[in-house]
């Protein structure tokens, strides 16, 4: 079997989101998290189909555990339970050891006999140092991926993917960000790249005038030419007009190949037109809801998909972002035509802040800080004040501790919106509108626009 075809690529989130170079299946993973009037299990990850060879390895070693077991069992019959107990699990552990080096045998012969083992290598380290926040180490690796000759488009692709965003963190230059898009289209375009590693590029370009911090060079960038410009759509004004046509690529990358990422960034769409409306008809809001609620549980069940697939999954960028503009679409959604989401979104939230916290990466500190000020403007809609300023004093520590601030997407977020948009509802409704609830908040949120124009 092909090393390659054991590399599963996730989308990589302007070198923010950590993408996961799968070689090896893990062990089984289950989280649970309520949906509606219910409890909804998360995506369980299973082990996927590996080589034959690998297979009848590990049906041997089950086999040996088996009669082994067996044996013992017998003889110790006259033993307590919990004796018996411990040396079939012992013998099982041994068998599966086995099985592991077994299986690591296996994935060398098959990289040094297709004559990629050293891009894939420097491949895996692009990731694990991009994931550590090593990001001059992680475009180290990655150009000794585009510079070996023997790595294929796919590898190339990926280690491009792997990087998305690094240069950045590294020199603070906006233009870098120009420079990702260019490199992602090319990859959208480049059919020798597999589908599903070209949905996962369109899917990032279709995230970054989002996670630029609404940079409008970058949506320029991004719909200058074909066939991009196809899916530009005019909308009210510019910020309108970028996350409508934003909508329209993640409407394409879905009908290429549906994914939990597209398909939470659709409802996504849906769920914030009656924030930037509040005039809406009745009808069109609950329209607008429908579909977002409708694109959710579509979100959901492909996401399940998406786990069996690859055991990294939960590990990913791409699940934490989806997780996070679930739980948003979630709080959107409670009220009073949905009861089953008011009575629920706060558990939502917690158990999200929960799931962020204990990443530790870079990309989980930036959407913690989202779901933070989310949740605040949430709990303030619904009269609880006090609530809100625990979420914002957390969230205004949490800031304090940025290292680096001036590459931060958060931060960058909170000085576009107070230059570029200081009278629209994301800079009016989440944060000017909380001052008087958390002063501590306030006084955090005017030490990073004090910079805005230097």
């Amino acid at each position: 079997m092909p090393l390659s075809s054991w590399v599963a690529s996730s989308l990589c989130f302007s070198g923010l989101q950590r993408c996961q170079i799968r070689v090896l299946p893990t062990t089984r993973y289950r989280s649970k998290v309520l949906m509606g009037s219910r409890m909804r299990t998360y995506p369980t990850h299973k082990r996927p189909t590996m080589a034959k060879a690998v297979t009848a390895t590990v049906a041997s070693a089950a086999a040996v555990t088996a009669a082994v077991t067996a044996a013992v069992t017998a003889a110790v019959n006259e033993m307590s339970t919990t004796i018996t107990r411990l040396i079939g699990f012992l013998i099982l552990i041994a068998a599966f050891v086995l099985a592991f080096f077994l299986v690591q045998s296996f994935v060398s012969r098959d990289a040094s006999n297709s004559g990629q083992s050293s891009g894939w290598k420097w491949l895996s380290a692009t990731v694990q140092k991009q994931r550590e926040g090593d990001f001059s180490g992680a475009l180290a690796e990655a150009r000794l991926v585009q510079d070996d000759p023997g790595s294929s488009a796919e590898a190339k692709a990926l280690a491009t993917l792997n990087t998305l965003g690094a240069e950045y963190r590294v020199t603070g230059e906006a233009s870098t960000r120009l420079s990702d898009v260019k490199k992602m289209k090319e990859i959208i375009m480049n059919e020798s790249v597999s589908l599903w590693t070209r949905v996962s590029a369109l899917n990032t370009l279709a995230g970054q005038y989002s996670i630029s911090g609404g940079d409008s060079a970058v949506f320029a960038e991004i719909f200058k030419d074909k066939p991009f410009s196809d899916y530009f759509a005019s909308a009210e004004d510019p910020d309108r007009t970028a996350r409508l046509s934003a909508r329209k690529l993640f409407e394409w990358s879905y009908s290429m190949r549906p994914t939990s990422f597209a398909a939470i960034n659709i409802s996504r769409w849906y769920s914030e037109q009656m924030l930037f409306n509040p005039n809406l008809p009745t009808s069109t809001r609950t329209k607008d809801l429908d579909i977002a609620e409708d694109y959710l549980k579509k979100a959901d069940a492909v996401s399940l998909e998406e786990a069996k697939q690859d055991s990294s999954y939960s590990d990913s960028g791409r699940y934490l972002v989806y997780r996070y503009w679930r739980t948003v679409i979630f709080g959107r959604l409670a009220g009073p035509t949905r009861p089953e989401y008011l009575s629920e979104y706060r558990a939502t939230y917690d158990e999200f802040i929960s799931f962020a916290k204990a990443q530790r990466n870079v990309l989980a500190e930036e959407y913690l800080s989202y779901a933070r000020l989310y949740y605040a403007a949430k709990l303030a809609l619904e009269k609880d004040t006090v609530g809100a300023k625990t979420q914002l004093d957390l969230l205004a520590d949490e800031m304090s501790l940025v290292s680096d601030p001036s590459v931060s997407v958060f931060m960058r977020f909170l000085r576009n919106e107070y230059t570029n948009r200081p009278t629209g509802p994301s800079w009016k409704n989440l944060v000017e509108n909380k001052y008087a609830i958390s002063p501590k908040f306030k006084a955090a949120v005017e030490k990073v626009i004090a910079s805005a124009g230097q």
